[in-house]
């Protein structure tokens, strides 16, 4: 068999060790024996809630400001399209109060 061949061989080997004793670890433990007690759960879990919520809420604010951003864009666009007609008027009067006065 090749170097490479061994390498592959040997690596498939390693990882359904691996794979094995990953599995016989989470058939063995719960979270006691991995390590984690009931009590640093409940607080990860109160937490995760937490969070959670402050989520939620930031979702609803992120609604209220993108609606309240989509309203002020909208009036933006209006108010340039008055701007834009009172411009052409002024002009308009400016050219007429020339013509008065000149004549």
């Amino acid at each position: 068999m090749s170097t490479l061949g061994e390498a592959r061989e040997h690596l498939e080997q390693a990882i359904n060790r691996l794979d094995e004793a990953i599995g016989r670890r989470l058939d063995a433990t719960g979270s006691q024996a991995s390590g984690v007690s009931e009590e640093t759960l409940d607080r990860l879990e109160t937490e995760r809630a937490r969070l959670a919520a402050e989520f939620d809420s930031l979702r609803g604010e992120h609604a209220k400001l993108s609606d309240a951003l989509n309203d002020a864009q909208k009036n933006y666009a209006a108010s340039q399209v008055v701007n834009e007609a009172v411009a052409v008027r002024l002009d308009g009067v400016i050219g007429q109060l020339k013509t008065v006065l000149e004549g």
